[in-house]
């Protein structure tokens, strides 16, 4: 029972001819204690972390911490790995020795060194090599080791912790998690949060949280957090809805029903935070979607469904948190979805959407007669290409043709992205040719900006923000190419793109050929949910930077995919 359970939970089986003798035994409980000591980093990273409250003006510092704390007792117990797995080979070149039947080479003895499983070192553990190398090499180039070795005071992200990034990755995917069960558990507290931020917006601050107050994300966050953290983990539960089967049963139903409540909850607290970068990535998850689900109208029907939950959870937002009394927007946009009028609208136009597709699905016509996700990319590009052009003949006329920062390209555009990453950019300008290839050292970007090298920058930046500190430029690639330089960008930037390739390959075999499931293998949810939370990082962090605040919820995402990639299945338990 126990090696059953044992087998499930970690996908290990004591295999004698695999694991031969006193030191295959001993290289058996090394590769065991390994498995344990990742899945309690995980638990502690996925569900501990989340849940973590102090005081509230300080969350961000508070998780990071109770995060450094957690891999570095974990970096503690996976010490005795090496140690175990070097007397297992002491033992096993013995016990070679000593056998006189023995007739096979060393190596391929099983004393030694067991085979390792086919597809055990994928392009992802590559990149991830990489990634770290270049990580390791920008601090040593750098002349700020003590900010790049753990990062700048509040938000850490030095090469400290790049290293942990890339050695959970790479732990992950090489010792095949079950990542159906760790998906599950990060499914649930994501719920949590987002239910505790609902309860604190209807009840007050009944958590106790210190300085806590109505106008901030009401949760076990602050918002540059909570934002990066929703972005990263809550499309699972969007996949698991569209990927779900249509059974008439009553477990299917209570699921469904379930997978619902949880979109919306979640949902509601998304739009809550207020950020614009958030809706972007949301967009493009969508857009995704539809893109999958082609002329089938039962994934047309899924995405119509979502829709209205979402619309319904801006119209409830909107009406626990008007503009006036209390929005936490801070653009255009944001604080049209905090308009109860307008998100009424929206939600009665989504519910009519609804209708017509489930009204199509019923007259038993198969395939709806135009690709939906076709004419929305059309018009998502036609759109974006009116736009650009918008904004560079209202920005060359001086903005006086369309007042505001949304269509003049100024240093407050994209509240104040404009001038974030021109900062950003100008300072990579700067650099020599060795200072791009690798960067300034890991989280450097302040140390560099006010090292006296750019006086005339420098003082741009403290009159334009007040003194705050500029530690970023709001745009990930653009903040990595000035601290880890276009070989540490490149590489962290591959370790996402392959994984969603490899991931979108396996599931979408049919999109090519049009197949009726909406291009997609059956029993994907938790890849699909896996290959959208990445995309809606990359797309979110495009115009943000939350790396430093939820890079540990990332590597535990990215390292489930390489995981399942490795695994080369879909099949979900």
């Amino acid at each position: 029972m126990l090696t059953d359970n044992l087998e499930k939970l970690t996908g290990l089986k004591y295999d004698s001819a695999r694991y031969r003798g006193f030191s295959g035994w001993i290289r058996f409980v090394a590769v065991l204690w390994a498995h344990t000591t990742v899945y309690l980093y995980v638990i502690l990273t996925a569900c501990a972390l989340p849940l973590y409250v102090n005081e509230y003006s300080t969350l961000g510092t508070g998780k990071a911490t109770f995060w450094m704390q957690g891999y570095q007792f974990c970096g503690k117990l996976l010490i005795v790995v090496p140690i175990l797995l070097f007397i297992s080979f002491v033992g096993g070149v013995i016990a070679y020795y000593d056998d006189e039947d023995e007739d096979r080479s060393l190596l391929d003895s099983g004393y030694v060194i067991p085979d390792l499983k086919e597809g055990t070192i994928s392009s992802v553990h590559i990149w991830t090599l990489l990634f770290m190398a270049g990580a390791v090499i920008s601090f040593y180039l750098s002349e700020y080791k003590n900010i790049a070795v753990s990062g700048e005071r509040g938000w850490h992200l030095g090469m400290q912790q790049y290293m942990v990034f890339g050695v959970c990755v790479f732990l992950i995917a090489v010792l095949r998690c079950r990542e159906y069960i760790f998906m599950m558990l990060i499914l649930l507290t994501s719920f949590a949060v987002s239910a505790a931020g609902i309860i604190m917006d209807l009840f007050g601050n009944v958590f106790h949280i210190e300085d806590w107050s109505e106008g901030k994300v009401s949760t076990m966050g602050n918002a540059n957090w909570f934002c990066g953290y929703l972005v990263t983990v809550v499309f699972i539960g969007v996949a698991l809805y569209f990927t779900k089967k249509d059974e008439h049963t009553l477990g299917s139903r209570i699921l469904k029903a379930l997978l619902a409540v949880y979109l919306f909850v979640c949902f509601m607290m998304y739009i809550a935070q207020g950020s614009l970068s958030g809706f972007v990535a949301l967009y493009g998850v969508f857009l995704t979607l539809s893109i999958i689900a082609g002329e089938d109208l039962e994934k047309l029907l899924r995405i119509s469904e979502m829709s209205v939950i979402f619309s319904f959870s801006a119209f409830v937002n909107s009406l626990i948190k008007r503009v006036d009394e209390g929005s936490r927007a801070n653009d255009a946009f944001g604080a049209l979805m905090s308009n109860s009028v307008f998100t009424f609208i929206c939600f009665v136009l989504m519910l009519a959407l609804m209708i017509f597709v489930l009204c199509r699905k019923r007259s038993q016509i198969q395939k709806a007669r135009f690709n939906y996700g076709r004419i929305l990319v059309i018009m998502t590009g036609v759109s974006l290409i009116l736009y650009l052009m918008v904004l560079v003949i209202n920005t060359i006329a001086g903005g006086k043709l369309i007042a505001g920062n949304v269509f003049y390209l100024s240093p407050g555009w994209g509240s104040n992205r404009g001038e974030t990453i021109s900062v950003g950019l100008r300072l990579f300008d700067g650099m020599s040719f060795r200072e791009k290839l690798f960067g300034k050292g890991p989280d450097t970007f302040y140390s560099f900006l006010t090292g006296g090298r750019f006086p005339v920058l420098s003082r741009e930046v403290s009159t334009y923000f007040g003194g705050a500190r500029l530690t970023n430029a709001h745009c990930e690639p653009v903040t990595m190419l000035v601290n880890v330089g276009i070989v540490g960008t490149v590489t962290f930037y591959g370790m996402l793109v392959s994984v969603l390739i490899k991931i979108f390959k396996m599931i979408l075999p049919g999109v090519k050929k049009g197949s009726g499931n909406g291009g997609i293998k059956s029993g994907s949810g938790f890849l699909l949910g896996t290959a959208l939370c990445i995309m809606a990082y990359i797309i979110n962090n495009l115009f943000s930077f939350q790396t430093p605040m939820n890079i540990s919820q990332l590597a535990l995402i990215l390292g489930f995919g390489a995981a399942a990639v490795c695994n080369g299945s879909v099949e979900e338990k």
